[in-house]
């Protein structure tokens, strides 16, 4: 009717953002025996309750930067800002919540320094 476009994404872009918001929390290797290889696209603890206790003060501190808009330093740092640092330092790094091929502005395949949908 109205001309409008839509994207049948299910759940993909909670993920994305999860993913691109936490990623030092989540490939944090101070963690013992969750990185086997340098190939891995999550520890092995992703999805248990063990990945967060492990990691649960790094993580509060993440989600208040989140929550507060600033970056590690304490800097002003919107969110979106942040998710568009995280694309660009990580674009093309196997991860889960990510597929660098179907993720880019306005659809498609994702080119080198594009950023996310």
């Amino acid at each position: 009717r109205g001309g409008g476009r839509a994207c049948h994404s299910e759940s993909i872009v909670w993920a994305r953002l999860f993913t691109l918001l936490l990623w030092d929390v989540i490939f944090d290797d101070t963690v013992p025996f969750v990185f086997q290889t340098p190939f891995q696209r999550a520890p092995l603890d992703f999805g248990t309750d063990a990945f967060a206790a492990a990691r649960a003060e790094r993580l509060e501190r993440r989600l208040g930067e989140i929550a507060a808009e600033v970056d590690a330093a304490g800097a002003p740092r919107p969110v979106a800002n942040q998710v568009l640092d995280a694309w660009a330092r990580h674009l093309g790094v196997a991860a889960v919540g990510v597929d660098w091929k179907t993720q880019r502005r306005g659809g498609g395949a994702a080119g080198a320094g594009e950023g996310p949908n």
